[in-house]
C-alpha cells in the first residue's frame, strides 16, 4: 500500500473515530410534554382502585417549595400536599387536588377545570374556570369569575363577588356580596 493510499485510511479512521466519540457528548433532547412545577403523586405499576387505601399512608405528591413568594402547582389529574407556608398559592389545570390546609397561605389563585383546594384562611382567593371547589376555614375576600364553582367555608367570608352563573358559595358567616350572575347560590351554610 501506498504512503498517500495509507494516509488516507488513517485519515478517514481517524475523523470516523473522532465522529463517533463526538456522539456521546451531543446534548440531551428537550423533555416532551408540559413542565410540572410540582411532584406529583405517582400511582404505583398494576395499583389497582382496591389499593387506594393503601397508597393514601404514602400521602400524595409534595410541592418542592415557595419559590419567589409562590407555589405553582400546574397539572391535569394528579393530587399535591403543600407543605411550607407560602404568601401565594396558583394552582391551574384540569382535575388537579391540592392539599394546603395545614400551612399558611395569603393569596389563593385556581385557574382551569375540575379543581379541588383545600386551604386554612387565606386573605384572597380568586377562582377562574368552571367545575373548581375550594373549601377552607376562613376567607376574606372571594372573587369567583366562571360557571359552576363552588366554594365551602366553615367560619366567616367577609367579602364575595361572583362574576359567572350556578355558582355555589356557603360559608358559616357571609359578608358583603355582589352577585353578577343568574343561577348563583350565596348564603350562610
Amino acid at each position: 500500500m501506498s504512503r498517500r493510499r495509507l494516509a488516507s485510511c488513517l485519515l478517514a479512521l481517524t475523523t470516523l473515530a473522532g465522529s463517533m466519540a463526538l456522539a456521546g457528548c451531543a446534548p440531551e433532547p428537550a423533555p416532551v410534554g408540559p413542565r410540572l412545577t410540582a411532584t406529583p403523586e405517582v400511582p404505583r405499576p398494576g395499583a389497582t382502585d382496591a389499593d387506594d387505601a393503601s397508597t393514601d399512608a404514602a400521602g400524595p405528591g409534595v410541592v418542592p417549595g415557595c419559590i419567589d413568594g409562590v407555589v405553582r402547582i400546574g397539572a391535569s389529574s394528579q393530587v399535591f400536599a403543600v407543605t411550607a407556608d407560602c404568601p401565594r398559592l396558583e394552582v391551574s389545570g384540569a382535575d388537579v387536588e391540592v392539599a394546603a390546609a395545614g400551612v399558611e397561605i395569603g393569596e389563593v389563585i385556581v385557574r382551569g377545570d375540575g379543581n379541588t383546594v383545600e386551604v386554612a384562611d387565606p386573605s384572597q382567593v380568586i377562582i377562574e374556570g368552571q367545575r373548581n371547589t375550594v373549601d377552607a376555614v376562613s376567607i376574606g375576600t372571594l372573587e369567583v369569575r366562571g360557571n359552576a364553582n363552588q366554594a365551602i367555608v366553615d367560619q366567616a367570608l367577609s367579602f364575595v363577588t361572583v362574576n359567572g352563573n350556578t355558582n355555589s358559595i356557603q360559608a358559616g358567616q357571609v359578608g358583603s356580596v355582589t352577585d353578577n350572575g343568574d343561577g348563583n347560590i350565596i348564603g350562610s351554610r
